[in-house]
């Protein structure tokens, strides 16, 4: 990736195709039976809270297991908290949408 953004930039650099990798590898592990999903709160120095959505593909036998982690808005943490959305849910529709291109 750092090859690439040195000969290709991009509006958002390294970070923003960091993030669009991950979301287009999380898109193919929501078709996986050996996903799970699970929220991890990680708490804030002023007393507010992160939520992060981590999708975990186990391997099975091997006892391998991939993360990916990301941090869900905190309207949408809520709204999983209060089991008004499901993670799974909000998951696929968070991740399948398509990224914006200009």
């Amino acid at each position: 990736m750092a090859v690439l953004d040195a000969t290709d930039p991009e509006e958002g650099g390294i970070v923003a195709r960091y993030q669009a990798a991950k979301a287009r590898i999380a898109r193919s592990w929501l078709a996986a039976p050996n996903l799970a999903t699970r929220y991890v709160k990680e708490p804030l120095p002023d007393g507010g809270q992160l939520m992060h959505l981590q999708l975990r593909l186990d391997y099975g036998e091997h006892g391998l297991v991939d993360v990916l982690d990301f941090v869900v808005p905190e309207t949408v943490a809520k709204h999983i908290e209060a089991k008004q959305i499901d993670l799974l849910t909000w998951a696929k529709q968070y991740l399948l949408a398509e990224p914006k291109t200009e």
